[in-house]
């Protein structure tokens, strides 16, 4: 029996999806398969959160990261997520296309195009984007359709969960260029094919997460085969969404709520030169992160002419900040705010280096517990940060 849910979205922010280069203009802009790579991004996040939380994802040292998951755990995720999900599967059982096709409509008299150098003196990531080219985006307010339908089904339960992980998605990320940084950001403003209606963001994600381990706990044998022992080495291997605390105290996964903060602050948070001007009314300053080396877990590479933080592990190029931040207005089906995702994980490069003004330099290790400081060095930096602008923190789970 086929399914169709229709989920009517508005970008609260300005979004570098679709208009990338003049020469390849989308005509919706908003494309489907960066729904469904955001949706698959999460769907692994989910079910390996699970599985962490059952003591089924240990990781394993890597070759340039600290830690990794190893080839059987990602076999396994990528046979819960494929197969029972429905999102779409190769491996050694054979391939199986997604039970899921995705259509995108835009409506016309919303969809607006914009400049993003417009843009540049307002938010970071577009001074970024537009420094060698004018590059084209889409302004807030426009609205657009999303289509979801299941062919086939296979494993009911296992899909209606899929399609609640989408909109939880949909609620934390945004997407295209900037997305981890709030770009792209969409309100939800109705749905229709399916009952998804809650009181609040922490009951979705509460119904996402106990989802996810039924699924893990039902089909385990399944995957057992995949699976490995191996020592507990505590960091997840990868960003999951689990209950669990480090070292007693944490948090592997937090997701939070900002109310009342400009999306232009959040969003410029990530910028050093925003945080002094906010935490000391000046332009350049010696902030947390920076007295102690850590901006690195904001992402990676950290560089400009010259200085900041490179990574010094061989075959490892980037790092993306694990810290994601969707924004939301009023129109949102879970109501308004930024919303922001923190998650602690062990695949970062071994070795990073330190570049200051001049000469010097220092090679920084990363281990455990310097990992560990770096995250509750950067969630206290944005604490207050947030508290020089007369706003907080809210923590919503776990």
């Amino acid at each position: 029996m086929s399914l169709t849910v229709s989920i009517d979205v508005e970008t609260s922010t300005p979004a570098s999806i679709g208009w990338y280069e003049p020469s390849k203009q989308d005509p919706v802009g908003l494309r489907a398969s960066e729904v469904k790579g955001l949706w698959r991004w999460w769907s692994r996040v989910c079910i390996a959160g699970a599985m962490y939380d059952l003591g089924l994802l240990r990781g394993k040292p890597v070759e340039g990261n600290l830690i990794g998951p190893d080839k059987a755990e990602i076999k396994a995720v990528s046979y819960l997520v494929g197969k029972i999900l429905g999102l779409g599967y190769a491996g050694e059982e054979g391939s199986e296309a997604s039970r899921f096709t995705i259509h995108i409509s835009a409506s016309e008299a919303r969809l607006r195009k914009i400049k993003l150098k417009a843009l540049a003196n307002l938010l970071q990531r577009p001074r970024l984007l537009t420094i060698k080219q004018d590059i084209e985006g889409i302004d807030r307010g426009s609205r657009f359709t999303i289509v979801v339908r299941r062919r086939v089904p296979k494993y009911p339960d296992a899909e209606e969960l899929a399609l609640k992980i989408l909109y939880l998605a949909i609620q934390l990320s945004g997407l295209g260029k900037g997305s981890r940084r709030g770009m792209g950001s969409l309100d939800v403003i109705s749905i229709s094919g399916i009952t998804l209606s809650y009181s609040g963001l922490r009951e979705l994600l509460d119904e996402v997460y106990s989802g996810c381990i039924k699924i893990v706990e039902n089909y385990k044998s399944t995957c057992l085969k995949y699976l490995s022992p191996g020592q507990q080495l505590g960091i997840p291997p990868m960003p999951v969404l689990s209950k669990n605390k480090y070292q007693g105290n944490v948090n592997v996964a937090q997701v939070y709520i900002i109310e009342n903060v400009r999306f232009e602050d959040i969003h410029n948070f990530f910028l050093r030169s925003q945080r002094c001007r906010v935490l000391y009314n000046k332009s350049d300053c010696q902030d947390d992160l920076r007295k102690n080396l850590a901006a690195w877990v904001l992402g990676l590479p950290r560089e400009q002419r010259g200085t900041g933080y490179s990574i010094a592990t061989r075959g490892v190029s980037r790092r993306a900040s694990p810290i994601l931040i969707s924004y939301h207005s009023k129109r949102n089906s879970l109501g308004p705010g930024a919303f922001v995702s923190v998650f602690l994980s062990g695949d970062w490069p071994k070795v990073l280096e330190w570049r200051g003004a001049g000469s010097s330099s220092r090679k920084i290790v990363v281990d455990p517990q310097v990992l560990v400081n770096a995250y509750i060095t950067a969630i206290n930096e944005l604490s207050k940060y947030l508290g020089s602008l007369g706003t907080s923190l809210r923590p919503v789970w776990p």
